[in-house]
């Protein structure tokens, strides 16, 4: 299904000039007392390496009117940590406070995941890592007097998961929690033994040959342990185990007598795949949701009821060609196009820097090679199945952008941000009953291509109106773009620099970016 509108694209667009005054000078920096929580020496396999890479430590949430601003994240002593403050009334001299709002029950050597956050309305959902949830209710839309809802696990055998969603169920006082869940066998403990440091060994008088002897053994070892570690079978086997879970948890909130409240787990569904899953997007006071990625899940206890969700694409006969030899006109035209995104002139924000600007490339390709498909789920009588699906051809998943708060179409449930050839394309989604309709919105010239550039990139981010995006890299650096005007082929951008320090969670806004290190919040002010 091809949803993109080619007016929507500028064929005849240049480039992205610097500029100095788009982000302000003066910005907010908050050193934090202690550093954000984040396992370094937590085993993790490839697939939960991607999931730990992606994952965003900042939780933020705004009120109705977009005038007070909510900043969550947990540090390194399993404290929720929180802050609030009114984005209209902030310069560089403000100092943030941030208080300690709830207590997580974990250790270092319990913890199996990141701790996630994840905020509807007056709820507060936090898993700590170690297969426990915790719910808080803010009262009066202040979070430093919270009361917890639900503390405990909800089940023994889910030990390990992320937050990945949450969303009103069809009922009054329902509400439904998605957890994210990867089984991967290549995580037991005997897998990561050779991965931990060998004790120290206090040795004396031992002769030349015994030494020598020990060290011939332990070389042999190593070298076992080494062809087991990559053997092509083993590890293929290993990719075939892997499983991706999407557990569901449907919750009612009681209250009794005197008016205590608390949050009673009613049921729980579990669906499971081969491969990873890009987002899971929530629909308001209803039990469906959609799903984004390559291949569907279906429920663990049978299979799904369409039979084409495990249908490959085909690819037309008429539309198929060949990969003869290129044109050399054509591949001529090709970079010419590219030319204004690896160019050194003044639109290289590294020019003045001893780091490497830009790599060139000959030919732009997408390293996302997989179909990419929408689907929405609904809650039957047994367990939660696709009722439909959209194929989103040549699009590449970046990141989801949920509603506006001024939001009126109760249709309208966010935009998939993805890359679609050298553009950034924002695609508006919207459920009704049983469908979904795609809609092209919007598009930020270039991009595509420019992200498939940064090769340390972690986040992707565009503002709630579309006004700018941001690709954040792992440390140090964050460049925004403005989304042009619909007369001009030009538009301008900035770069972020920040000290050589990990940044670990990244809101953006129309106005401001809110930047989370392991040691300090930033926020800085962008200008119309």
């Amino acid at each position: 299904m091809n949803v993109i509108s080619e007016e929507l694209r500028d064929e005849l667009f240049e480039s992205y000039s610097l500029s100095k005054k788009l982000i302000g000078v003066d910005f907010l920096k908050s050193v934090l007392s202690k550093p954000v929580l984040m396992n370094d020496n937590l085993p993790f396999s490839f697939a939960k390496h991607l999931q730990k890479s992606k994952h965003n430590r900042l939780s933020v949430r705004n009120s109705s009117d977009s005038s007070i601003v909510e900043c969550c994240f947990i540090d390194s002593s399993f404290q929720l940590m929180f802050t609030s403050f009114s984005s209209s009334s902030l310069n560089k001299e403000t100092e943030l406070k941030w208080e300690s709002l709830f207590q997580l029950e974990a250790s270092y050597d319990s913890i199996r995941e990141d701790p996630s956050i994840i905020s509807l309305q007056s709820l507060l959902f936090i898993s700590n890592g170690s297969g426990k949830l915790s719910i808080l209710s803010r009262s009066n839309g202040s979070l430093p007097s919270s009361s917890v809802l639900f503390d405990g696990q909800l089940s023994k055998e889910l030990k390990s998961f992320v937050l990945v969603g949450a969303q009103n169920g069809r009922e009054e006082n329902e509400f439904i929690l998605f957890m994210k869940e990867i089984k991967d066998p290549s995580l037991n403990k005997k897998d990561f033994s050779s991965s931990l440091p060998n004790p120290i060994n206090f040795v004396s008088n031992n002769s030349l040959e015994e030494k020598e002897e020990e060290n011939k053994q332990e070389d042999k070892r190593e070298n076992n342990q080494k062809d087991l570690q990559f053997d092509p079978q083993v590890s293929a086997k290993h990719n075939e185990e892997t499983t991706f879970l999407l557990h569901i948890a449907s919750f009612t909130l009681v209250v009794d007598d005197n008016g205590s409240k608390t949050m009673k787990l009613q049921s729980m569904d579990v669906l499971n795949g081969k491969k990873d899953f890009d987002e899971v997007v929530t629909i308001p006071s209803s039990h469906s949701f959609i799903l984004i990625g390559s291949l569907p899940l279906i429920p663990s206890s049978g299979s799904s009821s369409l039979d084409l969700l495990e249908e490959k694409p085909v690819i037309k006969e008429s539309n198929y060609q060949s990969k003869g030899e290129i044109d050399p006109k054509m591949l001529e035209m090709i970079r010419e196009r590219l030319a204004p995104f690896t160019t050194d002139t003044e639109v290289n924000p590294y020019q003045n820097m001893e780091i490497e600007a830009h790599e060139d490339y000959d030919e732009f390709e997408s390293i996302h090679t997989d179909p990419l498909f929408v689907w929405i789920y609904e809650k039957n009588k047994v367990a939660f199945e696709a009722q439909s699906r959209t194929s989103l051809e040549g699009i590449e998943f970046f990141s989801f952008l949920p509603p506006p708060n001024e939001n009126e179409d109760s249709s309208f449930v966010g935009s998939l941000v993805g890359g679609y050839d050298v553009d950034l394309v924002i695609l508006d989604l919207k459920a009704k009953e049983k469908s979904l309709e795609v809609g092209h919105r919007a598009t930020f010239d270039g991009i595509g291509y420019i992200q498939s550039g940064k090769k340390q990139k972690r986040f992707l981010k565009v503002s709630p109106h579309l006004k700018g995006c941001a690709i954040v890299e792992f440390e140090q650096y964050i460049f925004y773009y403005q989304r042009k005007k619909a007369s001009d082929h030009k538009s301008l951008h900035q770069l972020v620099e920040l000290n050589k320090e990990e940044i670990v969670g990244f809101q953006l806004t129309d106005s401001q970016m809110m930047i989370l290190t392991r040691g300090s919040f930033f926020l800085y002010q962008i200008n119309p």
